[in-house]
């Protein structure tokens, strides 16, 4: 079998990162496809996808369905913006996420409604907006009939558990965090960020909190822009990933869930040696790029000690 193929996923068109990916990434990997929103092109290895980036799962899913005969032992699925540890190669890359044929590789699986886990992706954690989403997914819904293509209630219940996540419906009340959303802050970007989610989500808040609304599925959330998955289980993947883009469950759920609900292992950052470094704040983006004065020459050869990835890294702002 090959050993791998590289899949990096564009959530805009932007068709001039391509050859400088294929700078950063030929030399390491022979198997590569791009995936990216209506690629009018005519190179073979971008494939042209049409669904809504914030379920981007439903991207993974056509590529993989269009490259699961090429006899790949896994596939790495990265973002376009996510630049991987130099050292990475196809034939090192199990040392490094520590895989094989029955584990998938999650950077960050947690339960919606662990009050106690902080993530960087969620700036006001543990509050985040995406849970909210959660709340009102179920597998009754007009216009798509999956209910019988993902495990049930029960069946989903015990693959969790398998993984280490007692789920439980419960959203509790800390969830929401209403106090640190209300409280007041002088940091600009702080104080934007929080008026923005009570504009979009205060009234959702308080109808949960009043009707005490709960999961209606079992559900795990995580960090999705690097991802390996092996090719053993890939067919129900793609059907996972698929069915929860179509009924729109936001992409850090969606993922991760289908991930768990597919593949036997589950390896995360918390199990390896190296750790993946996000930003997700403009100040740490500025930060970053001025200690390597936003040369990627620098950063290559100056690469973080003990980091598996570092996200974001704009090339177009890269020189």
């Amino acid at each position: 079998m090959n050993k791998v193929a590289l899949i990096i996923l564009f959530n805009h068109n932007y068709e001039a990162n391509l050859s400088r990916l294929d700078a950063i990434y030929s030399s390491r990997f022979k198997n590569i496809w791009y995936v990216m929103p209506f690629y009018q092109g005519h190179r073979d290895d971008v494939i042209s996808v049409y669904e809504n980036s914030y379920y981007f799962q439903g991207y993974i899913a056509k590529a993989l369905e269009q490259i699961k005969n090429n006899n790949f032992e896994h596939y790495i699925i990265i973002g376009d913006d996510l630049i991987l540890n130099p050292n990475i190669n196809e034939n090192n890359y199990r040392d490094y996420f520590k895989v094989d044929d029955e584990t998938a590789f999650v950077p960050e699986p947690f339960l919606l409604n662990d009050i106690k886990v902080t993530k960087p992706n969620r700036p006001m954690a543990p509050f985040w907006h995406w849970a909210l989403t959660a709340l009102n997914f179920n597998l009754k819904q007009p216009g798509i009939e999956c209910a019988n293509y993902l495990p049930n209630y029960d069946e989903a219940l015990a693959l969790l558990k398998t993984h280490g996540y007692d789920f439980t419906p419960e959203f509790p009340i800390g969830a929401y965090k209403y106090n640190q959303l209300l409280s007041f802050s002088t940091d600009k970007t702080e104080l934007g960020l929080k008026t923005d989610y009570l504009k979009k989500f205060g009234t959702k808040i308080i109808k949960n909190i009043i009707y005490k609304k709960s999961l209606q599925y079992p559900l795990i959330g995580s960090y999705s822009d690097c991802v390996v998955i092996p090719h053993k289980h890939v067919q129900h993947i793609i059907q996972y990933f698929g069915i929860t883009a179509a009924m729109h469950l936001f992409v850090e759920i969606g993922l991760p869930t289908s991930i768990a609900l597919a593949v036997p292992k589950i390896i995360s950052e918390s199990a390896i040696s190296h750790k993946g470094l996000t930003f997700w704040l403009p100040s740490e983006v500025a930060e970053f790029e001025a200690r390597y004065g936003n040369s990627f020459k620098k950063l290559q050869e100056e690469y973080p000690l003990n980091t598996l990835y570092v996200h974001p890294v704009k090339l177009s702002r890269w020189k």
